[in-house]
């Protein structure tokens, strides 16, 4: 018997090994999303997803849960499982306010996933399409392998993962052919295991019945035959991936450049209406009452730099009378898409904004907007602006981020951006007033270098008046007045300043717009939080620049209401007369933002502990699966008497893992006495009737019956219904995983005969 158990050992981790290898292969199938993430953080969630998803399907068939049972808990387990890896962060500003992340997060997980920029960020909204599909994955392929002899089905969850990953992730060119091999060596080594064990009775060619009639131990053949057939097909199906993978690595493949989007399907629009110019709106703002608007907390990771200041819109098209925005609005996930690469020493600018109100729909923002932290807000990144799609501004609180290249002295030699978006912001109504060629010679004189005529621009539009009471405008007609025009009238605003300075900039032929936006006062500072009022609104142009992005320039008069140039280093300067002055070094951050910084390390720890628990929650299923299974096959295999010892065998191990001390030498009526006042006591009674079956079966000279086989069997299960209801459910658990009894132990090789009786007096 010895040799059959081991065999039949065999073919059971064979059996085992199927679910686990799918889980395995459904995991890797799931790196077919890496080309959406930045980072590898979500492979810990969706991997844990994979794993327990599968691991509660098998949990379920071992304790007979009926299907709507385990789909109810199949959908808690997995809103805990999303809540922890995705949300767990936002516990920091409240239950509610999480959980009521995690509903929007369902609703709007898939146009996230298709809108989002990529590389997305690894974000609660954005995991929980990948989680749940990886979930799914595992519950069936665990299902599959466990309650069906189906083949190909097998592969059906992997292959099924592993085509959504590249469905969403086909706008990223990145080549997946090494991806690709290793799902294929993956699924077709489940086959080749699957195939093979499944339907090696089929090919034995003679009944179990006959098999022990001529003492052939048919267990032990198919056992030898499906390992010989899995070890003979493992290199073959190694060499068939290995040349697969090289043979398309040297056709002339596509670069992917050009591949069907699924995400162009989905591409939500936002048509803004009834909103007038931001830039129009500088002026009541100024001169009307001090209103609050929001606050702004502000941390830049590394480097002496400081904002000065925030952008809520940027105006992009000139018609000779009105600055306005092309306007095309797409909504979007967390990270703001089509971003241009800074330099390695651009900085990252984070806000977390809390509104209280503002004028028009438009949202403060810093740079070249990065990520946005929050809900129903669109983007256009032709022209940096963020709005909500919200009816209301009052009480939106959002964090988002964006990259700024600090003005150094390398920026003296920076060059004009020159590429295809640009051409746009160069241009200019066709007829030109005659001013403008004049002012502009006049202004830059004989500067060659793009910075030193920004800055001659900057420098001769600061010299002019300022009064924030001037006649409002800023058409060819206003900017001559304020300019050229009688000296009663020649003084403006920032609204004025900044479209003229955009005028000159792009007859010059650089690519120049208006940005519109408030002041962060250092008055107005506590911490690193701003206050920011209605009194507090600016305007100022940019001009793009290749390698430092849209660049602020600060053209409105240095004597007016504090309005300084942007910070920069004190050697981008264009002469003495120049009042620029460095960054305060008092105001500078230098180390990464601290709320920010912990809800990452929260947001990651999450991650982590998920897949920890995957990891534990694997293993303890792991050994849970090898109980059912090794039980199941004791009770049906074997002759009767064999299967009446190893019902014994059961016993044994279920009262050592409820801590019954069973010595070898003991018989079963010495067990059941032993038992009777001592916390299993409740068992003694099934124990008593077990322990002359088991006898009989060890000692008789006969052969037991099948009636006696099962009857043994009905007692086990007894025992084991009786020790559950009387030990703590602690003990309970760590019964259920503990690993011990599928450890081997050493046996005495003898007859098949009188195997029985060595299984009773091993005990185990």
């Amino acid at each position: 018997m010895n040799g059959a158990t081991g065999d039949q050992g065999g073919r059971t981790v064979l059996r085992g090994l199927e679910p686990i290898l799918g889980l395995l292969v459904t995991v890797v199938s799931a790196l077919a999303f890496a080309p959406f993430y930045a980072g590898w953080w979500w492979l810990a969630a969706v991997g844990g997803a994979v794993v327990l998803g599968g691991l509660l399907v098998a949990l379920g068939l071992y304790r007979g849960w009926p299907w709507p049972v385990h789909l109810l808990l199949g959908l808690v387990a997995f809103g805990v499982f999303a809540f922890v890896t995705g949300y767990l962060n936002l516990l920091r500003v409240g239950p509610l306010e999480a959980l009521r992340a995690l509903g929007v997060g369902v609703l709007t997980a898939v146009p996230k996933m298709l809108t989002v920029g990529l590389p997305a960020d690894t974000s609660g909204d954005l995991l929980l399409l990948p989680t749940a599909l990886a979930w799914l994955a595992g519950a069936a392929v665990v299902a599959l392998a466990l309650r069906t002899t189906t083949v190909t089905g097998l592969a059906a969850p992997p292959v099924l993962v592993f085509v959504a990953g590249l469905l969403f992730t086909a706008a990223r060119p990145q080549p997946r052919l090494l991806v690709t091999g290793v799902v294929l060596l993956g699924v077709l080594g489940l086959l080749l295991l699957r195939s093979n064990r499944v339907a090696a009775a089929d090919r034995e060619g003679i009944a179990a019945q006959d098999a022990d009639a001529v003492g052939l131990d048919l267990a032990a053949r198919r056992w030898h035959s499906t390992l010989g057939r899995v070890a003979f097909g493992l290199p073959a199906i190694v060499g068939i991936s290995v040349l697969a993978v090289l043979a398309a690595g040297l056709q002339p493949l596509a670069t992917g450049a050009n591949r069907a989007d699924l995400r162009e399907l989905h591409r939500q629009t936002v048509t803004l209406t009834d909103t007038l110019s931001p830039l129009v709106l500088v002026r009541p703002q100024l001169n009307g009452p001090r209103t609050p608007l929001f606050t702004v907390a502000v941390q830049a990771a590394g480097g002496n730099y400081q904002p000065d200041r925030v952008r809520v819109a940027a105006l992009d098209v000139y018609d000779g009378a009105l600055w306005s925005q092309s306007r095309d609005f797409e909504v979007v996930g967390s990270t703001l898409p089509g971003r241009e690469p800074l330099p390695a020493d651009a900085v990252r600018v984070s806000l977390d904004v809390t509104v209280e109100r503002l004028p028009q729909p438009f949202l403060p923002t810093v740079g070249e907007p990065v990520s946005f932290t929050g809900t129903d807000v669109a983007f256009d990144r032709g022209n940096s602006t963020v709005i909500t799609t919200r009816p209301a501004t009052t009480g939106l609180r959002y964090q988002t981020s964006g990259e700024v290249r600090p003005q150094n002295a390398e920026i003296r030699a920076a060059q004009v951006s020159a590429t295809p978006a640009d051409v746009a912001n160069t241009r200019l109504p066709a007829d030109l007033p005659a001013w403008l060629p004049q002012l502009a010679d006049q202004v830059i004189q004989d500067r060659q270098t793009a910075m030193s005529q920004l800055l001659a621009i900057e420098t001769y539009l600061r010299n002019q008046s300022y009064t924030p009471q001037g006649l409002p405008g800023h058409s060819y007609g206003a900017l001559r007045r304020v300019l050229l025009g009688a000296p009663a009238d020649r003084a403006g605003y920032a609204e004025q300043y900044a479209a003229a300075f955009a005028v000159l900039a792009r007859y010059l032929g650089f690519p120049a717009r208006v940005a519109v936006g408030y002041q962060l006062r250092p008055e107005q500072r506590a911490g690193d939080r701003y206050s920011v009022f209605s009194t507090d609104a600016h305007a100022w142009p940019e001009v793009h620049l290749a390698g430092y992005g849209w660049v602020p320039f600060e053209p409105t008069d240095a004597r007016g209401p504090a309005v300084a140039p942007p910070p920069r280093s004190p050697d981008v300067t264009l002469g003495a007369a120049d009042s620029d002055r460095p960054v305060d070094p008092q105001r500078a951050d230098t180390g990464a933002g601290a709320e920010g910084g912990v809800a990452d390390l929260v947001t990651r720890g999450g991650l982590v502990v998920g897949g920890l628990f995957a990891v534990v929650v694997l293993l303890g299923g792991l050994v849970v699966l090898l109980k059912t299974m090794r039980r199941g096959r004791r009770a049906r295999r074997g002759t009767p008497g064999q299967r009446v010892g190893a019902a014994w065998i059961e016993v044994v191990d279920r009262l050592r893992d409820a801590g019954v001390r069973v010595p070898d030498s003991q018989t079963g009526a010495e067990v059941a006495g032993a038992v009777a006042n001592g916390p299993a006591g409740l068992a003694a009674r099934s124990l008593e009737k077990l322990a002359p079956v088991v006898a009989d079966a060890a000692f008789a000279p006969w052969e037991p019956t099948e009636a006696a086989a099962q009857l043994a069997w009905s007692l086990a299960t007894q025992i084991r219904s009786e020790l559950d209801a009387v030990l703590p459910l602690p003990q309970r658990l760590r019964a259920l995983v503990d690993p011990r009894p599928l450890l081997p132990r050493r046996r005495r090789r003898v007859p098949v005969a009188a195997a029985s009786s060595d299984v009773v007096r091993a005990g185990r």
